[in-house]
């Protein structure tokens, strides 16, 4: 099987070319048949011991693929960062190559990574030291973002004020889409859905983390993920990391089945897709970009967002 390759774009960017052998896509489809028939519910069939050929049936061979596709990439994008002795910056732009006749399936992965660097004569240069000083309003800052990551949140009985924290609740169903309202954890409206080009999103998981990608991904070393990037853009405010629990997961696609079991498929969006909201309070809102290889259908491409003030169109 020929072996990943490493083409230099430019000094701070590489293209890998990974190729997945027919034997470990053989191996990767046999393990996550494995893995779904343990909770398919088929008629006249005890859990797990459904022929694959009866399940492909009933679910398709897609159910099958996909999931192989789920474990089988990063793993793989993870042994040619460690080939190539890469240091990656940032999550990559990943990419299944169409398939050619005679060769192995083939993934392109687009990695930032850190550019060589040539340190300059140095010798004889005078830095100066410059003392720093803390005036009354860093210390009094820096007092109130203590305060407020000690405090204790308690519920009020009275609508919400910029400064509180409202978490969503549902909504009475777990697939939202045109006409229907985010609701806070008090009972309060948050969003209404005012168009939606797609109509499935997600409310069940939690945002992905550096341990979700350690044990349902096996990925070692840092990954970047939305937890991280949610406690970056919550921190100037006072938020803590506990206290971001459920998000709407837009554009994600989790299949439920019948004995609760859920599946994250590839997202049912094309390019051009959105989903436009009004906000109906003031809030803290950030916004990130799904870092999971299994949820993008193995790409990464930019979402665009506009905010737009009451009444624009």
């Amino acid at each position: 099987m020929p072996a990943t390759t490493l083409k230099q774009l430019d000094p701070t960017q590489v293209e890998l070319e990974i190729p997945i052998s027919s034997e470990e896509f053989d191996k990767a489809q046999d393990a996550a048949f494995r893995k779904l028939v343990r909770s398919a519910k088929i008629p006249g069939f005890r859990p797990g011991k459904v022929p694959r050929k009866i399940f492909e049936n009933t679910y398709g061979t897609s159910a099958i693929l996909d999931e192989a596709l789920e474990r089988l990439v990063p793993a793989k994008y993870a042994e040619a960062v460690k080939e190539h002795e890469l240091e990656p910056l940032a999550r990559p732009e990943m990419e299944l190559l169409p398939e050619v006749e005679g060769q192995p399936l083939r993934v392109k992965a687009l990695v930032s990574v850190r550019p060589p660097i040539e340190p300059a004569p140095y010798d004889g240069i005078e830095v100066e030291d410059v003392s720093e000083k803390a005036g009354d309003d860093d210390m009094a800052q820096a007092i109130e973002t203590m305060r407020k990551n000690a405090a204790t949140l308690v519920p009020v009985e009275r609508p919400v004020q910029l400064g509180d924290t409202a978490t969503i609740d549902y909504a009475g169903k777990i697939y939202l889409t045109r006409g229907d309202v985010l609701w806070s954890n008090d009972s309060r409206p948050m969003f209404t859905i005012l168009e939606d080009d797609v109509g499935r999103h997600d409310f069940l998981l939690t945002p992905c983390s550096q341990e979700m990608f350690e044990i349902l991904y096996r990925h070692q070393g840092h990954h970047p993920s939305c937890f991280e990037n949610l406690c970056h853009a919550f921190e100037p405010y006072g938020i803590r990391p506990e206290q971001i629990s459920t998000t709407f997961n837009i554009f994600m696609r989790v299949d439920v089945a019948a004995d609760g079991a859920v599946a994250v498929k590839p997202p049912l969006s094309k390019a051009g897709d959105r989903l436009e909201l009004r906000a109906e309070m003031d809030l803290i809102c950030a916004l990130t970009a799904c870092s999971a290889e299994g949820s993008n259908n193995g790409t990464f491409k930019p979402i665009d967002f506009e905010i737009l003030p009451a009444g624009a169109a």
